[in-house]
């Protein structure tokens, strides 16, 4: 089982939450990645940011920059954001990730169009499921 989970609006919402359940993860032999939009020039900040929220992770991944996107996505029948987002799809499938976490919801649409079999759910659902989630 691997884990994808967002930051802003995912663990920045729920900080408490997603310490404990990245710490139980972790602790079972649960991948645990963190893929996140932010700019890679910020990479030390946010290991930093993440370090004192206690959310524990293998792998921290920063998307691409914007314009980036526009040239790594091969989908020409989507916008400009959606682009952006599709990379977090494109991490997922090439990491083999089994269940993603995210607050945005084109992310989590692109999940169902382009990558069904991940388990893709916004951060509520996870936190009402008592993180029994993360049992391999």
């Amino acid at each position: 089982m691997k884990y994808g989970i967002d930051i802003d609006g995912t663990i920045t919402r729920f900080s408490a939450y997603f310490s404990e359940f990245t710490a139980s993860c972790v602790g079972q032999g649960v991948q645990v990645h963190i893929v996140t939009s932010r700019s890679p020039l910020g990479r030390k900040d946010t290991v930093n940011e993440l370090a004192l929220l206690g959310v524990r992770y293998h792998h921290l991944h920063m998307l691409a920059p914007m314009s980036e996107a526009q040239k790594l996505c091969p989908h020409t029948d989507i916008d400009w954001y959606a682009k952006h987002c599709w990379l977090k799809v494109d991490y997922a499938r090439r990491h083999s990730i089994t269940h993603f976490v995210d607050d945005e919801l084109r992310v989590l649409q692109l999940f169902k169009r382009f990558l069904p079999n991940v388990v893709a759910m916004p951060p509520s659902d996870l936190v009402r499921a008592s993180g029994n989630w993360c049992r391999s």
